[in-house]
């Protein structure tokens, strides 16, 4: 193109500016709009979150100060308006317990249900079935917590499930199936990082007063300070 002439040149631009140059327009208008776009999102959906998240702060201080209506507004408005973050659920957890320490354990067992239908699949979905699990137990129906824990992808959260279906089953009287699910809930030494070994061991004792075969051997551990008994608290 260095031995076209000036005009010759300018006359090739021309040309290819004819052809493709409202492509090319449409084509930088729509590749502004789309970034744009993408940013205006990204900031939207930021202070979407940071709004949750000072509301989800009003319920904390609720539950701490166990202001029941202020906590359930809280945790009303995050459901209606921030469902999408983690929040909503997060204060769902801290009204139920809330619930359970004035004894009012079916509105413990309402918000939990609600709560884990908006885990379904999600990291909190075996926390929150655990803790609806122990509160059916509390409430005499252990059907229904062998019901709740049934598909709840266990993962990590493993030994724990395993104790409360343990619970669930030792209510049931079907002490075999309860002494198995507690040696499986202290089957590896991580799990004593969910689950007091002691605690699980002290169950498995006491159901021979109704076993009429040997039941599992104790494991032979040793508390650890940061043991934690997530497994085996109230409900």
């Amino acid at each position: 193109m260095s031995d076209l002439t000036e005009e010759e040149q300018v006359e090739r631009m021309r040309v290819w500016w004819g052809q493709y140059g409202l492509v090319t327009i449409v084509a930088l208008v729509a590749f502004a709009a789309g970034f744009i776009g993408v940013t205006q999102w990204k900031a939207g959906k930021q202070a979407h979150s940071e709004a949750a998240s000072l509301l989800f702060d009003d319920a904390v201080e609720a539950a701490d100060a166990s202001d029941i209506t202020l906590l359930v507004q809280s945790r009303n408005r995050l459901v209606a308006d921030y469902n999408d973050t983690p929040y909503a659920s997060q204060a769902g957890l801290r009204l139920a317990a809330l619930y359970v320490q004035r004894g009012e354990t079916d509105e413990a067992q309402r918000v939990l249900t609600e709560v884990l239908a908006n885990e379904k699949g999600q990291l909190l979905e075996p926390v929150v079935a655990t803790r609806l699990a122990r509160v059916q137990i509390y409430r005499e129906d252990a059907e229904a917590a062998l019901q709740t824990l049934d598909g709840i992808s266990e993962g990590v959260y493993g030994p724990v499930i395993s104790s409360v279906r343990g619970d669930a089953l030792a209510a049931l009287g079907r002490v075999d199936d309860a002494a198995a699910a507690y040696a499986a809930a202290i089957a590896d030494e991580d799990s004593q990082q969910l689950v007091d070994p002691v605690i699980v061991n002290m169950k498995i004792a006491a159901l021979s007063t109704t076993f009429s075969e040997p039941l599992p051997e104790p494991a032979a551990v040793e508390p650890t300070a940061d043991t934690q008994d997530d497994g085996d608290s109230a409900p």
